[in-house]
């Protein structure tokens, strides 16, 4: 899947376990591990298994760890998402404190977002903002 996105051009982030995955062969015909075709990699850093907890008399480990990690990974990236949102937003807020209007589009499947959308590109061919 992640293959067919980049080739048509779509924007493909892994979240996944770069030692683990380092340490197997792809089973793709290419050859191609998931993080070996994706930018950026998220890497968990878990263990080997994505396992963390060893019982004696078992030789098979439990207590993964990607889930735990992912979702504190996944949880920095929406944190990281807002502060930009807000610093796009408090930007967005500094010209109409001095009284200026600024450049946003209306999506033009809202009532009146065709006329709106030519207004705000020309009004950016004559100001430039």
């Amino acid at each position: 899947m992640a293959l067919e996105a980049k080739k048509r051009g779509v924007f493909v982030v892994c979240l996944t376990n770069v030692k683990y995955s380092e340490s197997v062969s792809s089973r793709r015909s290419c050859g191609k591990r998931l993080f070996e075709v994706c930018s950026p990699v998220l890497d968990n850093c878990g263990d080997i298994g994505d396992a963390a907890v060893s019982f004696e008399g078992f030789a098979q480990k439990s207590g993964p760890t990607s889930t735990e990690a992912g979702a504190a990974i996944l949880n920095a990236v929406v944190a990281a998402a807002y502060m930009l949102w807000a610093v796009c937003a408090d930007t967005a807020e500094k010209p109409v404190a001095k009284g200026l209007s600024h450049s946003v589009y209306k999506s033009v499947n809202f009532p009146g977002g065709p006329e709106e959308v030519k207004r705000i590109d020309e009004r950016y061919t004559e100001l430039g903002y």
